[in-house]
């Protein structure tokens, strides 16, 4: 709100201004809470033998890495893809297609099979027969869960899309396809 406040009434920059906006409050959150961490990431170095940070520096070194890179990748195609999209095709295409992501996004998440397994499957580990079961059973139920699921949301979206938001009638379309 500061910064459309700033580049938007103060500035008069229009567009560019919420842009401007959107990169101040992805930043500020980092701005606001480095210092604070890193007092107390420094505090906690002090109180530490260099032995017990060990596994730390082991884990953010051959994992870290990787899972940070990957984020940050994931992270800057997740906020360029809108302003790819409506370069060179439209606006309101990126409307229609934000619109059919969240609805599936809504169906996968309806369906919280990942949630289970996360938990079910490390107690399996030992036997494979088991786990194997467990993996049958979990797809089975994924399954047929996102098909109902799927099925019943483009149902509800078929009617109320056209009586209260005919703008995104065509995300229908593709909804359908991606289903």
């Amino acid at each position: 709100l500061f910064g459309i406040f700033i580049f938007i009434i103060f500035l008069q920059l229009g567009f560019q201004g919420v842009v401007y906006a959107y990169v101040l409050s992805s930043c500020a959150s980092v701005i606001i809470f480095a210092p604070r961490m890193l007092k107390l990431f420094i505090r906690e170095a002090r109180e530490q033998e260099f032995g017990e940070w060990r596994p730390f520096f082991d884990a953010v070194w051959v994992r870290g890495k990787w899972a940070s890179a990957t984020d940050g990748i994931n992270a800057a195609i997740g906020a360029l893809w809108p302003w790819v999209v409506g370069y060179f095709l439209s606006i309101e295409l990126v409307g229609i297609i934000r619109v059919t992501l969240l609805i599936l996004g809504q169906i996968a998440a309806f369906v919280p099979i990942n949630y289970v397994l996360r938990s079910l499957l490390p107690r399996t580990a030992d036997s494979p027969e088991r786990m194997r079961d467990w993996l049958f059973r979990a797809m089975k139920i994924s399954f047929w869960g996102h098909i109902i699921s799927g099925l019943s949301a483009f149902c509800v979206c078929s009617i109320l899309f056209p009586l209260f938001f005919p703008e995104y009638v065509p995300s229908l379309i593709l909804l359908a396809a991606l289903l």
